[in-house]
């Protein structure tokens, strides 16, 4: 079976982990990201969320409001609201997957203190609208979410590069991964001091505990054996032990994972700096497979192909389809699994849904409507995916 998932680790990634950590691991991988990233500063976090969660503390505003992206991770909202600010959704642009900048200009106040631009699938946001939109509204801070977007660029500038910072997500689905994680980057000297400042009187050690689970999540996730586990888990899914045992956390709920309060391991930071190598040719890889989509399959009414981007990246590939359910049963009869990505639209969620003006049809259009094709394994796995769907 193809999986729609095949998370970026190998041996050189267990090598690293089973090294000797340095005392200055996580320092380390900061220093080489800014580097990877050709940026002044970068700050790592236990997951992206509590990133923003201290970002947003850091930023020296006083206004309550974030505009964020209707269709995106609830992480994203529950960060905002751990922050005591409180999101503003703004519907996705028609036929594509990023906020409507013009709507998010709209939902502008004396009160905003933040954009979360979020460059959706690899897509980048259209930087010239942004910068407009900054000029227009200076008290606003720009802030990228960039954890599917690691190489996205707008007319050739690298996304991460415009406003106050920039958001990674760092976990084992994203194009790159330190096994969990998230990282802060800026070239804000002043912003990054508070924001390291406030980050370790928040945060404490990682423990050992902490790190130990780390590593087996490490273990399990290096494709052979996670492919195994897949079927295995999957052929066990309905007995009730496995099920507790494989319950993941339910992000629709307003929470922080347990060990949220544990800063970045220097197992995950080793980790994390050994999988950047890795990047420029995951990012060719994504992109091959999406070329090979875009020049084989057949588009109808029933199944229309994403809009073909320069500069997007393609951590997914992202098809509206007609009868969703039908697509991914038609997937899993030819041995393919087809991600069916967020299953919800924030202002759609119960702790979300009496906010005020954040009525978002085309987010709700997406949650309905959308499939995801592996693109973990370039044109090869695109050739198979293309020939079990349309034989």
């Amino acid at each position: 079976m193809i999986l729609i998932l095949n998370p970026p680790l190998g041996l050189k990634e267990l090598g690293w982990a089973l090294w000797p950590v340095p005392l200055q691991g996580v320092r380390r991988f900061e220093e080489a990201f800014a580097r990877f990233a050709s940026v002044r500063h970068a700050l790592a976090f236990p997951y992206g969320r509590v990133g923003l969660r201290l970002l947003l503390e850091s930023l020296g505003t006083t206004r309550r409001e974030v505009l964020c992206p209707a269709y995106t991770c609830a992480a994203v909202a529950h960060a905002v609201v751990y922050s005591g600010r409180r999101p503003v959704f703004v519907d996705c642009r028609p036929g594509e997957f990023n906020m409507d900048l013009d709507e998010a200009e709209s939902k502008v106040h004396p009160d905003t203190a933040a954009i979360l631009a979020t460059s959706l699938f690899g897509y980048p946001m259209d930087l010239d609208r942004l910068d407009l939109l900054a000029r227009r509204h200076p008290h606003v801070n720009i802030i990228h979410d960039c954890a599917q977007a690691v190489g996205a660029r707008w007319k050739g500038r690298p996304v991460h590069r415009n406003g106050a910072a920039s958001l990674f997500g760092l976990g084992i689905g994203k194009p790159f991964t330190s096994v969990f994680g998230g990282m802060v980057t800026t070239d804000d000297g002043e912003l990054f001091d508070r924001l390291r400042t406030r980050r370790d009187r928040a945060l404490r050690s990682a423990s050992l505990g902490k790190t130990f689970r780390r590593f087996l999540y490490l273990i399990t996730s290096i494709p052979g054996i996670y492919r195994r586990l897949f079927r295995l888990l999957h052929f066990c899914g309905h007995w009730p032990p496995v099920q507790r045992w494989i319950r993941e956390e339910d992000e629709t709920v307003l929470s922080m994972p347990e060990d949220s309060s544990e800063q970045m391991s220097a197992l995950e930071a080793r980790v994390g700096q050994a999988s950047l190598s890795r990047v420029p040719e995951l990012i060719r890889t994504h992109r091959s497979a999406a070329e090979y989509y875009f020049e084989t399959l057949p588009e109808s009414p029933d199944f229309v192909l994403p809009p073909r981007v320069d500069g997007a990246t393609y951590s997914s590939f992202v098809v509206r389809v007609g009868n969703r359910e039908a697509w991914v049963d038609r997937g899993a009869a030819a041995g393919i699994q087809l991600g069916t990505l967020y299953e919800y639209a924030l202002p759609e969620l119960s702790g979300y849904a009496t906010q005020r003006g954040d009525a978002c049809p085309e987010a709700g259009r997406l949650v309905r409507e959308t499939i995801q094709l592996p693109v973990w394994g370039g044109e090869p796995v695109a050739r198979k995916v293309v020939r079990a769907l349309f034989p």
